[in-house]
């Protein structure tokens, strides 16, 4: 899980957070719960800033190769791959796919954009409350 927002004055931030440790609380019928205390790095002000809240016990993904035979081990053949993700949550969800190093690896995903977010290269799709999303895309290294 991700706390995602950015460093300015519209967010209620527009300062320079300097690194530390944070402590996050999400209010609840019993009072505040405690969520998550991630390490904060330094940010400047117009930063995106993406905080690590843990893990999902909700949702869950597996990724595999989906092409005949072995994976091909080398050169720059596209691989057929396959990424399952279910949203046990009651609403829909937006889920980053982390696929490799931008360097290292090209992908074809339909119907999605791929990004490069500090080096990696990503994907964002949506998956619907209480459902499963099957999602086939096509990968090669870049060597």
């Amino acid at each position: 899980m991700l706390l995602v927002t950015r460093n300015d004055k519209k967010k209620g931030l527009g300062v320079a957070l300097p690194q530390g440790g944070m402590t996050v609380f999400e209010p609840t019928e019993n009072g505040a719960q405690l969520v998550a205390e991630p390490q904060l790095r330094d940010y400047a002000v117009g930063q995106d800033v993406e905080l690590e809240m843990g893990r999902s016990a909700q949702v869950f993904s597996q990724c595999s190769y989906n092409g005949p035979g072995d994976p091909p081990d080398h050169g720059r053949n596209w691989r057929k791959m396959r990424a399952e993700i279910s949203n046990a949550n009651a609403h829909p969800i937006r889920v980053r796919v982390a696929l490799g190093w931008s360097g290292e690896w090209e992908a074809k995903w339909p119907k999605h954009k791929t990004e490069v977010k500090d080096g990696n290269l990503i994907v964002e799709v949506s998956v619907p409350a209480n459902a499963t999303e099957t999602f086939d895309f096509r990968m090669r290294g870049t060597g």
